[in-house]
């Protein structure tokens, strides 16, 4: 779902009630079956885990509080952020043989800096999925 400029309309608008619709088909096909309980983006639960919600209330509640209209990436309903690799780049990225211990760290200070605050660390690396490393580069 690439245009997202209804979560800028009145909630009464009938673009935005669409929208809500896809939000809500999107977050159902990255759902596992059987999960009942969805965190709400809407503007009164503000993506809180406390707030998990059926597909029923989150429509309800999208529909009169609204949605956060800052939530552009909804990295809380399976859509991946940029800064973050998906699973398929992991599964590729294991697929190509490549270990924690090869990964692109970004800037070579970030492995020495992890080296001086966890001396133990290293002896745990085959434990540390690559995208936890990788994604330590961009602090």
């Amino acid at each position: 779902m690439a245009d997202r400029s209804w979560m800028q309309l009145h909630r009464g608008h009938p673009r935005y009630m669409r929208g809500i619709f896809e939000f809500i088909e999107f977050v159902r096909g990255k759902t596992s079956p059987g999960q009942l309980f969805h965190i709400c983006p809407c503007e009164k639960c503000r993506n809180r885990s406390a707030n998990s919600v059926t597909f029923e209330d989150m429509y309800v509640h999208l529909s009169q509080y609204g949605i956060c209209p800052s939530y552009t990436t909804w990295t809380w309903h399976g859509e991946a952020s940029e800064h973050m690799p998906t699973l398929v780049d992991i599964q590729a990225q294991r697929n190509q043989g490549e270990s924690s211990s090869s990964a692109n760290f970004g800037d070579p200070g970030v492995m020495n800096f992890l080296n001086d605050a966890f001396p133990s660390a290293s002896a745990y690396a085959e434990f540390f999925p690559t995208y936890v490393i990788r994604y330590a580069g961009h602090i």
